[in-house]
């Protein structure tokens, strides 16, 4: 669980502004017109709090996950290959 908490803390430090990116390309009649030239303009206008300010939101929905995920992984694993030997049928 801790390993999944602390993956997603980096992972998401990472595609938070990817993501504040993306979602200002699709926008509908967007100024901007390449990554670039938005990730220029977000940081000269808004700052760079703009890239992480839906960071808490996007912590608080995938750290729950990526626990469970692991720890659901790392069980299930230890139930079907408990020897953790190559298996591609587990």
């Amino acid at each position: 669980g801790i390993a999944g908490s602390m993956a997603t803390l980096l992972h998401d430090a990472v595609m938070n502004p990817a993501e504040v990116v993306k979602q200002r390309l699709q926008m509908y009649n967007s100024q901007h017109r390449s990554a670039l030239s938005c990730i220029r303009t977000v940081w000269r206008t808004e700052g760079l709090g703009a890239f992480y300010r839906s960071y808490t939101t996007q912590l608080t929905m995938n750290i729950p996950f990526q626990s469970i995920h692991f720890i659901t992984y790392e069980f299930l694993q230890e139930q079907v290959d408990p020897h953790r030997t190559y298996n591609p049928q587990s």
